[in-house]
C-alpha cells in the first residue's frame, strides 16, 4: 500500500523490534521524513541476530556497539536456558519522565536485560538533539569485545554502560521523540511479565505520545499474597504460647506479694 514511500497520517507512533537487515534507502528516508514531521519512533535493536542501522541513528545523534555486555556479578537465570554473562539485570535509571514509576520504586524494580549492545553519543550529533540514557547497566559491567564470556581485565574495563536513550529533536514548531534500546528482547513475551520489563515500555510508550500525566503504578484488584517467613512465625508461637503467659503470671505475683506486704 505504499507504506515505504511514507508513513500514515494518522499513526502515533512507529515501532521497529528487531529488524534483521538494514533498512532500504528509501525506508530509512521516509523515517527521516518523519521525524523531521515531529514523529515518534520506538527502536529496539538485536545486536545478536539482527542488523543496527547506523545512518538511522545517526539522525538520533547515538550510535551502537554491537559487542555485547556482560557481568560477573548481576545475572539473571532463565528458565530453559544455560547460565550467561550476558543475561544481567539493572535498577539504574536516570532521572528522565520515561521511567518514573522504575525511579519511584527505589530499587525495588529491577530491568531484566538479555544479550544488549551499548549506545554512546554521537560526537556529530545534531544542535537540535537531546538525548538522555534512561537505562544504564550496574558497575561490574563490561562489553566482552571478543565474544569468549569472560573478563579480559587488560582491554574490557568494568563500568556502566547504556542500554536505552530518550532522544528529543527540537524542529521549528514541533518536536520529535524516539526511544532507542540495544537489545531486542526487553519486551518479549516471557520478559514482559517482570514488572521493571514492563513498566519500562509502558511509561515509555507514554511518553512518546505526550500522555506523561497518567503516568505511575497501575492499580490491581488481584489479591495480594500474605507470605509467612518461618522465623517470624516460630517468634509468634513461641511469643503466644510461653512469653505472654509468664509475663502475666509474673505480674500477677509481683502484685500479690507487693499487696501482702502492704497487708
Amino acid at each position: 500500500e505504499g507504506l515505504g514511500k511514507a508513513v500514515p497520517e494518522d499513526a502515533s507512533l512507529v515501532i521497529m523490534v528487531g529488524a534483521t537487515e538494514a533498512f532500504l534507502p528509501e525506508e530509512r528516508q521516509t523515517l527521516a521524513a518523519y521525524l523531521k514531521a515531529g514523529g515518534r519512533l520506538l527502536l529496539l535493536f538485536d545486536p545478536e541476530t539482527g542488523a543496527t542501522d547506523l545512518e538511522l541513528l545517526k539522525e538520533l545523534g547515538l550510535k551502537m556497539q554491537n559487542s555485547l555486555a556482560a557481568t560477573d556479578t548481576y545475572r539473571v537465570r532463565i528458565a530453559g536456558h544455560r547460565e550467561s554473562p550476558y543475561n544481567l539485570v539493572s535498577s539504574r535509571f536516570s532521572s528522565h519522565v520515561s521511567v518514573k514509576t522504575l525511579n519511584d520504586a527505589h530499587g525495588r524494580l529491577y530491568v531484566v536485560v538479555l544479550g544488549a549492545g551499548t549506545l554512546t553519543r554521537d560526537e556529530k550529533a545534531p544542535a537540535n538533539v537531546k538525548t538522555d540514557f534512561i537505562l544504564q547497566s550496574l558497575p561490574e559491567t563490561y562489553v566482552d569485545q571478543n565474544a569468549n564470556q569472560a573478563q579480559d581485565k587488560d582491554s574490557e574495563k568494568a563500568g556502566a554502560v547504556n542500554f536505552g536513550a530518550a532522544v528529543e529533536l527540537n524542529l521549528d514548531s514541533k518536536q520529535a521523540r524516539a526511544l532507542v534500546f540495544a537489545d531486542a528482547d526487553l519486551f518479549g513475551d516471557g520478559i514482559l511479565r517482570n514488572p521493571g520489563n514492563a513498566y519500562l515500555l509502558l511509561d515509555g510508550l507514554k511518553w512518546l505520545i505526550g500522555e506523561e500525566a497518567i503516568m505511575g503504578e497501575v492499580e490491581s484488584e488481584k489479591d495480594v499474597a500474605i507470605v509467612h517467613r518461618k522465623d517470624k512465625d516460630t517468634l509468634w508461637f513461641y511469643g503466644t504460647s510461653f512469653l505472654i503467659p509468664v509475663s502475666v503470671l509474673v505480674g500477677g505475683l509481683l502484685y500479690c506479694k507487693r499487696r501482702d506486704r502492704n497487708a
